[in-house]
This record gives structure tokens, sequence and C-alpha cells, in this order.
């Protein structure tokens, strides 16, 4: 019962959204979080590569 509400919601999703424009939507957030990850990383280095250098 419970898979069927959720495909029923999913379908009504995607008469608002078209396919594309979601992918798009996922695609940015996915790419912006992955430079918030590299940024962080160039800026704080993981404290166990510090540890392993000393």
């Amino acid at each position: 019962m419970c898979i069927i509400h959720i495909i029923h919601i999913f379908f009504v999703c995607c008469q608002f959204f078209t396919i594309d424009s979601l992918f798009d939507k996922i695609l940015e957030k996915a790419e912006s979080f992955i430079r918030k990850r590299a940024e962080l990383s160039l800026i704080q280095p993981d404290k166990k590569n510090i540890e392993k250098n000393d």
C-alpha cells in the first residue's frame, strides 16, 4: 500500500516538473555539493592525514 502511494506521489510530481528539469536540478545540487566538499578539503585537509605526516 505504501509503495503504491509513493509511486502515485512520484507521478503527480512528474506532471509538475518535466523529467529533464528534475535531472538538471539534481545535477546542479550534486555539482554544488561536490564543489563545497572540495573547497572544504582544500581549506581543511583531513586531520588523519596531518597526524600521519607528523
